[in-house]
């Protein structure tokens, strides 16, 4: 058997304080964010109110584009929605969308849409939830200018994620 002199002491040659940054970061990871938005997707609907002819996301993406290049065939709004809440908050959390939009007497229009939402997520993988824009309310806010999405628990903002305008 082959012995390297160099392994046969390299626990004694590993630095305490490395060992402890080690200990840090992998704390720090498992902690994380008690509350967090990954993701928002805002999609526009057709008229029978999906976002996609077919399952796929290259699918979805030219059915968007489609739409966006034909707003008569837009029926309403959606907001895909994927966020996580640790489960030490115990308190009810609510999620919360708002969209300002420029309407055709270029007037500001807002909308603010609330969700209960009850985490149900394994060690703080996320889940989806969606808002959905009604034609007629789509219609109201005109020009959709910017948007903000964020999570609260007793009027508290724990996560946000907002458009870059807002």
């Amino acid at each position: 058997m082959i012995r390297f002199k160099w392994v046969q002491n390299l626990h004694m040659r590993i630095p305490l304080a490395t060992m402890a940054v080690a200990l840090c970061l992998c704390a720090g990871a498992l902690a994380g964010d008690q509350a967090r938005i990954l993701k928002v997707l805002p999609q526009l609907l057709d008229k029978a109110g999906q976002n996609s002819r077919l399952p796929g996301l290259l699918d979805r993406d030219v059915y968007q584009a489609n739409l966006r290049k034909n707003p008569g065939e837009v029926g309403g709004m959606q907001f895909a929605v994927q966020w996580r809440v640790r489960q030490t908050i115990k308190k009810p959390v609510v999620l919360r969308l708002e969209v300002i939009g420029l309407s055709v007497s270029n007037q500001p229009v807002s909308i603010m849409i609330d969700q209960h939402v009850k985490s149900r997520g394994f060690l703080g993988m996320g889940q989806w939830s969606y808002f959905k824009i009604s034609a007629e309310e789509y219609r109201k806010l005109g020009v959709i200018s910017a948007w903000r999405v964020s999570l609260l628990s007793d009027s508290k903002v724990l996560a946000e994620q907002r458009s870059f305008l807002w």
